[in-house]
């Protein structure tokens, strides 16, 4: 038990790291209402630390009630995402890339875990009174939003022309603007000047309805957070 836990306690960061750099897993990012987007664009291209710029949309639905399999109702918040865009930064579900039908949905992992779904199993999401049914193709392990500190709403990824169906008044159409930094770069500095260029620049995306920004430092400290409290507890008893 004492292995285990040293090997969790000194490991997991590194293996985190691994993931996201096999994944080319962005450094920064910012979700905002779709404003001005290329002007965000043009800011965040626009320093000399950034190596990439990349842009995705989004839908962030505020409250969706789900069922699986027809079971109890639950209500969250989603991020979906067209699950066959083709990303250079944070590559995910790369062996569903132009597989996916319009009837089939990428859940995230942690939906897997807490709610019991599987694969194959019927996830029925009533977004602004109307329903849709989908089967679940399989799963996205996204490491930035596994942290806990991300766990506000789930990532998960359907077909373009799915997403664009639930597009009503009481949904966001959202950009992602991922941000892959040259090495060495101070990201804590990045992210402040960054938002107070976007701020003052793009008014629009500021005063939103919605914007969060996260880097992946904070992420993996988020991600590793519980799993570190809890071998550290077996350590001092083992």
């Amino acid at each position: 038990m004492m292995y285990i836990s040293l090997s969790v306690l000194l490991g997991g960061a590194r293996r985190l790291d691994a993931v996201y750099t096999k994944i080319n897993g962005m450094d920064w990012h910012i979700v905002a209402q779709k404003n001005d987007t290329e002007k965000v664009g043009d800011i965040l291209s626009s320093y000399e630390e950034v190596e990439r710029v990349e842009m995705s949309e989004a839908l962030y639905v505020p409250v969706v009630k789900y069922r699986i399999n027809g079971g109890e109702e639950k209500e969250f918040s989603f991020l979906l995402r067209d699950a066959n865009e083709k990303c250079e930064v944070t590559k995910l579900n790369t062996e569903f890339e132009g597989t996916l039908t319009d009837e089939q949905i990428l859940l995230p992992y942690y939906m897997h875990m807490s709610d019991g779904c599987e694969i194959g199993d019927e996830i029925v999401l009533d977004v602004s009174g109307k329903e849709y049914t989908y089967e679940v193709a399989g799963f996205s392990e996204d490491p930035f939003y596994a942290s806990p500190m991300m766990i506000s709403l789930y990532q998960a990824f359907a077909s373009k022309d799915s997403c664009e169906k639930m597009i009503t008044p009481e949904t966001m159409e959202a950009c992602m603007w991922k941000v892959c930094l040259k090495e060495g770069a101070d990201v804590s500095a990045f992210n402040k000047k960054a938002l107070s260029d976007i701020n003052r620049k793009v008014p629009a995306v500021a005063q939103s309805f919605f914007t969060w920004s996260f880097d992946w430092a904070s992420a993996q400290v988020g991600t590793m957070m519980m799993a570190n409290i809890s071998m550290g507890i077996l350590l001092v008893f083992a």
